[in-house]
């Protein structure tokens, strides 16, 4: 083994020789990044004293204590600033003065990046209804930690340190998800919820009293290249963002030229490279899925065999033509029975839920006669049920109908599925003595759970075909102790299959007796 081993030592040292470029042998230290990110949490604690340190801090000994910080944090940072300058330039006395200078000049700044952080907190706990409260916006918000160290980055990136301040947000990127480049120019009151995805380029200039959703991103269009072709840098290539603009979820914004104007809105998932007037609102249109009928040749390319195959194949059947596929069922939109639903609709005063209102065929619903979804307003029929009765047909088509009228008046609020607000909405819709479930001729599949859950709270059993994902918990008890919310305290915890059967039947679940679902 060691023979074997013995021989990768050439290799390596021959890869060091010929590739240049990512050695530092005989030069000087680089910075360290292990060093740049205690930096960082000891900046968090001079910003915040009392929230990230470890223990209580004393008001009688805060000068003392702030004092010894500061006087570590000057050495600290001395040593990294002085690697990259050393790096970039080579070890000098004007260089070492230099490093000196600046590291005074940025230490002297720190006061003006907490009165703007003080800002950040004050837009989070304005822009946030869930939030209670500036500490726990310190503590547990995201965006704080990055806005933070990427404002101390821009001040060293102000001062054209080399290396240290993209290190510095990369380090907040690693923590919280937001990739904020030190170049970029921010203004107060800047609030970024959630925040996960968040990308934000160097020569991007955000303006006051901006709010950012996640997967928000700021960048450039496309990347200018000289006579040589390579990427020319330096120049403008981010938009600009100006004052009390808020920007939603998944939009992405590119071009050095593009400016979105004051007090402007930009909706979810929208693209945008152009500049936007202010006080405008950007959002995308109704957007259609076009659902096309797949021809007997690709149909057949579809299973491994082309058209001239298929013919040949028919043919030597004694067949003029291969053999059409037999559509028994319908599938995809329905025109008809769409067009049915928009009036109804219509006459419910319900506009919005009109234009947007589909009805479909889905041959993969077997025991199930239909769905709706109320998020894209989409129902979803059983086929079968063409051979069952139209007036079958009908019904089901209302009571999914029925649905998605309830979520619409309900808007934001949370509606029981079988509520109240579904039953009133069938009998407008003249199906007044509507069951929840009705026992149709639909083949049934019944499978067996697989995994067990129990709540930690109330001890309530829950059985599962398929494992729980990340983050369930009791709703139950969070409705009682946290206002439907999801709470840790309550998440389920995973239980012997055999264990849970055993307490489920004990207490009856409403389950049948061989733990059969539908």
């Amino acid at each position: 083994m060691e023979t074997e081993y013995s021989k990768v030592v050439p290799e390596l040292l021959r890869s060091y020789r010929e590739l240049g470029g990512l050695n530092k042998c005989d030069s000087t230290n680089l910075p360290s990044k292990r060093a740049i990110a205690q930096i960082c949490e000891e900046f968090l604690i001079l910003l915040f004293p009392g929230f990230f340190d470890g223990e209580v801090v004393p008001e009688s000994e805060m000068e003392m204590l702030t004092m010894e910080r500061v006087a570590a944090m000057n050495r600290e940072l001395y040593s990294q600033v002085a690697k990259s300058f050393q790096c970039s330039r080579g070890e000098s006395d004007d260089c070492l003065k230099t490093v000196s200078d600046i590291v005074l000049r940025f230490m002297h700044s720190l006061p003006e990046v907490r009165s703007l952080l003080k800002t950040d907190v004050e837009a989070a706990y304005e822009g946030d209804p869930a939030a209670t409260s500036f500490e726990e916006i310190i503590l547990a918000y995201p965006c704080i930690e990055a806005i933070g160290i990427q404002r101390l980055a821009h001040e060293l990136y102000k001062l054209e340190v080399p290396l240290l301040p993209r290190i510095m947000t990369e380090w907040a990127h690693l923590q919280t998800g937001i990739d904020i480049h030190p170049g970029a120019a921010i203004g107060p009151y800047f609030f970024i919820d959630h925040g996960t995805g968040v990308v934000i380029g160097e020569t991007c200039v955000i303006g006051s009293h901006v709010k950012l959703y996640d997967g928000v991103t700021l960048g450039a269009r496309s990347f200018p290249k000289d006579e040589e072709g390579r990427i020319v840098k330096g120049i403008k290539r981010h938009p600009n963002v100006e004052d009390h603009v808020t920007i939603y979820a998944n939009a992405i914004i590119l071009g050095g030229e593009t400016t979105i104007g004051s007090y402007s809105t930009i909706g979810a998932n929208a693209f945008i490279t152009e500049s936007v007037e202010p006080n405008s609102l950007v959002a995308l249109g109704e957007l259609e899925h076009k659902i096309v009928v797949k021809s007997p040749k690709a149909i057949a390319k579809a299973k491994g065999r082309t058209h001239e195959n298929a013919v040949a194949v028919a043919k030597a059947n004694n067949a003029a033509e291969p053999p059409r596929v037999v559509r028994a069922l319908p599938r995809g939109v329905d025109p008809d029975l769409t067009a049915i639903c928009r009036r109804l609709a219509r006459e419910l005063s319900l506009s919005q839920l009109a234009k947007r209102v589909t009805v479909s065929w889905n041959r993969r619903l077997t025991s199930t006669a239909g769905n709706a979804n109320h998020h894209n307003a989409q129902i979803t029929l059983n086929p079968r049920l063409r051979e069952i009765s139209e007036r079958e047909v009908d019904r089901t088509m209302r009571h999914e109908l029925a649905h998605l009228v309830a979520y619409a008046r309900a808007g934001r609020r949370r509606i029981e599925p079988h509520g109240r607000e579904w039953r009133q909405a069938c009998v407008e819709l003249g199906i007044p003595e509507e069951p929840r479930c009705h026992d149709l001729p639909l083949p049934r599949r019944r499978q067996k759970p697989k995994h067990a859950y129990q709540c930690p709270n109330c001890l309530e059993v829950l059985l599962r075909i398929r494992p729980l994902k990340h983050y369930s918990a009791c709703y139950s008890c969070c409705s009682v102790y946290n206002r439907g919310r999801y709470n840790a305290r309550f998440a389920y915890e995973t239980i012997p299959l055999q264990l849970g059967v055993q307490l489920a039947q004990e207490v009856d679940f409403d389950t049948p007796p061989d733990l059969e679902f539908d």
